[in-house]
Protein backbone atom coordinates (compact mmCIF):
# COMPACT_ATOMS: atom_id res chain seq x y z
CA UNK A 1 0.00 0.00 0.00
CA UNK A 2 1.14 3.53 -0.72
CA UNK A 3 -0.18 6.62 1.04
CA UNK A 4 0.58 10.32 0.63
CA UNK A 5 1.47 12.33 3.74
CA UNK A 6 2.68 15.81 4.55
CA UNK A 7 4.31 17.44 7.52
CA UNK A 8 3.46 21.07 8.08
CA UNK A 9 2.89 23.66 10.75
CA UNK A 10 0.84 26.77 11.35
CA UNK A 11 3.72 29.12 10.50
CA UNK A 12 4.97 27.87 7.14
CA UNK A 13 3.25 28.26 3.79
CA UNK A 14 2.49 25.38 1.44
CA UNK A 15 5.81 25.44 -0.45
CA UNK A 16 7.62 24.67 2.82
CA UNK A 17 5.57 21.57 3.64
CA UNK A 18 7.29 18.22 3.18
CA UNK A 19 5.25 15.72 1.16
CA UNK A 20 6.09 12.03 0.80
CA UNK A 21 4.69 8.73 -0.39
CA UNK A 22 4.97 6.04 2.26
CA UNK A 23 5.35 2.52 0.87
CA UNK A 24 3.73 0.24 3.44
CA UNK A 25 4.16 -3.55 3.37
CA UNK A 26 2.65 -5.81 6.03
CA UNK A 27 1.72 -2.72 8.11
CA UNK A 28 5.32 -1.41 8.18
CA UNK A 29 6.73 1.59 6.28
CA UNK A 30 9.34 -0.01 4.02
CA UNK A 31 10.27 3.08 1.97
CA UNK A 32 9.78 6.84 2.25
CA UNK A 33 9.68 8.58 -1.13
CA UNK A 34 9.91 12.34 -0.63
CA UNK A 35 8.00 14.11 -3.41
CA UNK A 36 8.57 17.63 -2.07
CA UNK A 37 11.28 18.43 0.47
CA UNK A 38 10.14 21.12 2.85
CA UNK A 39 11.43 22.26 6.22
CA UNK A 40 10.73 19.00 8.03
CA UNK A 41 12.08 15.53 7.36
CA UNK A 42 9.96 12.38 7.21
CA UNK A 43 12.67 9.83 6.48
CA UNK A 44 12.59 8.60 10.09
CA UNK A 45 9.19 7.02 9.37
CA UNK A 46 10.95 4.11 7.63
CA UNK A 47 10.48 1.04 9.79
CA UNK A 48 7.53 2.50 11.71
CA UNK A 49 4.17 0.74 11.76
CA UNK A 50 1.07 1.99 9.98
CA UNK A 51 -0.53 2.30 13.42
CA UNK A 52 2.28 4.69 14.40
CA UNK A 53 1.68 6.76 11.24
CA UNK A 54 -2.05 6.99 12.04
CA UNK A 55 -1.20 7.90 15.63
CA UNK A 56 1.03 10.73 14.36
CA UNK A 57 -1.84 12.00 12.22
CA UNK A 58 -4.12 11.94 15.26
CA UNK A 59 -1.79 13.95 17.49
CA UNK A 60 -3.34 17.29 18.46
CA UNK A 61 -0.56 19.91 18.56
CA UNK A 62 -2.76 22.67 20.01
CA UNK A 63 -0.88 24.78 22.47
CA UNK A 64 2.61 24.25 21.06
CA UNK A 65 4.38 26.72 18.80
CA UNK A 66 4.77 26.16 16.01
CA UNK A 67 1.93 23.68 15.89
CA UNK A 68 3.32 20.85 13.76
CA UNK A 69 0.79 18.79 11.84
CA UNK A 70 1.29 15.35 10.31
CA UNK A 71 -1.46 14.81 7.77
CA UNK A 72 -2.58 12.05 5.40
CA UNK A 73 -4.12 12.76 1.99
CA UNK A 74 -7.87 12.14 1.88
CA UNK A 75 -8.97 11.50 -1.69
CA UNK A 76 -12.63 11.58 -0.72
CA UNK A 77 -12.35 15.08 0.76
CA UNK A 78 -9.58 16.07 -1.71
CA UNK A 79 -7.35 17.56 0.98
CA UNK A 80 -4.75 16.65 3.57
CA UNK A 81 -6.22 16.04 7.00
CA UNK A 82 -5.53 14.69 10.46
CA UNK A 83 -7.66 12.51 12.74
CA UNK A 84 -8.02 9.13 11.05
CA UNK A 85 -9.25 5.71 12.06
CA UNK A 86 -6.78 3.00 11.04
CA UNK A 87 -9.31 1.21 8.83
CA UNK A 88 -9.87 4.40 6.81
CA UNK A 89 -6.26 4.46 5.60
CA UNK A 90 -6.22 2.66 2.25
CA UNK A 91 -4.15 3.21 -0.88
CA UNK A 92 -7.25 3.92 -2.92
CA UNK A 93 -8.30 6.71 -0.56
CA UNK A 94 -4.91 8.06 0.54
CA UNK A 95 -2.83 8.34 -2.64
CA UNK A 96 -3.49 11.44 -4.73
CA UNK A 97 -3.67 11.66 -8.50
CA UNK A 98 -0.41 13.63 -8.45
CA UNK A 99 1.34 10.97 -6.40
CA UNK A 100 0.06 8.27 -8.75
CA UNK A 101 1.49 10.28 -11.68
CA UNK A 102 4.90 10.50 -9.96
CA UNK A 103 4.94 6.73 -9.39
CA UNK A 104 3.84 6.06 -12.99
CA UNK A 105 6.55 8.35 -14.42
CA UNK A 106 9.21 6.62 -12.32
CA UNK A 107 7.95 3.21 -13.40
CA UNK A 108 7.95 4.26 -17.07
CA UNK A 109 11.49 5.62 -16.74
CA UNK A 110 12.68 2.38 -15.13
CA UNK A 111 11.09 0.31 -17.92
CA UNK A 112 12.63 2.54 -20.61
CA UNK A 113 16.04 2.28 -18.95
CA UNK A 114 15.74 -1.51 -18.71
CA UNK A 115 14.71 -1.77 -22.37
CA UNK A 116 17.62 0.45 -23.41
CA UNK A 117 20.12 -1.58 -21.39
CA UNK A 118 18.73 -4.91 -22.61
CA UNK A 119 18.57 -3.81 -26.23
CA UNK A 120 14.83 -4.23 -26.67
CA UNK A 121 13.64 -2.43 -29.76
CA UNK A 122 17.03 -2.53 -31.52
CA UNK A 123 16.91 -3.37 -35.21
Amino acid sequence: MKILVRLSDNVLDDKCFTKAILHVEKSVVEHVQVTHQGCYGVEDLKGKTLDYVVECANYDPSGSHPETYFEIWDGEERRFRSFWEAEQVTEERCLSVGARAILKAEEDAAIAHHEKMCGKGRQ
